[in-house]
């Protein structure tokens, strides 16, 4: 038998093209692709050494990424969609209907690519550990780079804790390391239930003084939601609203402190100017309205 080649130290870079329509590379099909391999992993028998068929992962994976548990993203029929491309197209069944792959939302594609890659990875490296005559890894570190995009925030919610359960559905055994970058804070809301402060930790990429980016760890503490994200030492914002808003909120707050005005804007330093900016800006129902109508009120007085 001639010796395999050496593959450990080389890489796989995926196009988003090769992705979903293979890669090759040295006369060698590196990838097949997802289109690819997903018509035939839906259409072969299930065989050694993979225990689990590509296809029952596949569809496992997807029902655990998708959004929430009344929009399960399931494998539908293939089907011809085009009379230029002779190829049949895997689809999805959505309770709003069927829906060939290549046609389904950013966000969706997304998921559904991410889902082939982990499924993809995993058989393709049992296949390799088989031809090799080596146990199977049980440890499993995803690189994700902004998690959330393209995702509804329904979607945002869920997504980590659902990689999570993924790595255990590739085996009940694995050892799971996820790194990942975000600007949501409801990826980080998500996780709190989930945060070990022995094994996790959380860091903050800081530009500082505009010329160079510090990488601080920051302490975990539960914020509780969003709102309490955003303002909270990752975001660094001081009012989760507009821009506008933020600025008429403090301005109006440094008046009730009896603070000295001029460093504000001519429209933001007198209780008239801010109370009109503050009918502009806020609903009826925000809770800032009290404190600032009972403070002007004494303050009339």
């Amino acid at each position: 038998m001639a010796p395999l080649p050496d593959l450990a130290s080389a890489a796989f870079h995926l196009t988003p093209d090769d992705l979903w329509n293979g890669l090759e590379a040295g006369g060698k099909v590196r990838c097949k692709g997802l289109i690819s391999d997903w018509l035939t992993w839906q259409y072969m028998p299930q065989h050694a050494p993979v225990p689990q068929s590509p296809f029952a992962l596949l569809t496992q994976v997807l029902k655990q990424l998708s959004p929430h548990p009344g929009e399960t993203i399931e494998p539908g029929q293939p089907m011809r969609v085009s009379i230029e491309d002779v190829r049949d197209i895997p689809t999805i069944d959505l309770p709003y209907g069927n829906i060939p792959i290549i046609y389904a939302s950013a966000g969706m594609k997304r998921i559904i690519g991410f889902a082939y890659l982990l499924v993809w990875a995993w058989y393709e490296h049992q296949q390799a550990s088989f031809l090799r005559g080596e146990p199977p890894t049980d440890h499993l570190i995803l690189l994700i780079d902004e998690v959330e995009a393209h995702l509804h925030p329904r979607w945002q919610r869920s997504i980590l804790p659902a990689l999570l359960d993924v790595a255990t559905a590739l085996n009940p055994q694995m050892h799971t390391q996820i790194i990942t970058t975000t600007h949501s804070p409801l990826v980080l809301a998500s996780v709190e239930p989930f945060f070990d402060v022995e094994h996790d930790k959380l860091f903050l990429f800081d530009l500082h003084e505009q010329t160079h980016v510090n990488l601080q760890e920051i302490p975990w503490a539960k914020q509780g939601d969003t709102v309490n994200w955003l303002v909270s030492a990752v975001f660094g914002l001081k009012q989760a609203r507009s821009w506008e808003a933020e600025q008429a909120i403090e301005a109006a707050e440094a008046l009730m402190r009896g603070e000295q005005m001029d460093g504000y804007p001519e429209h933001l330093r007198s209780t008239e100017h801010i109370h009109a900016e503050l009918l502009r800006l806020l609903p009826g129902h925000d809770p800032f309205w009290p404190r600032w109508i009972i403070t002007t009120q004494r303050a009339g007085a």
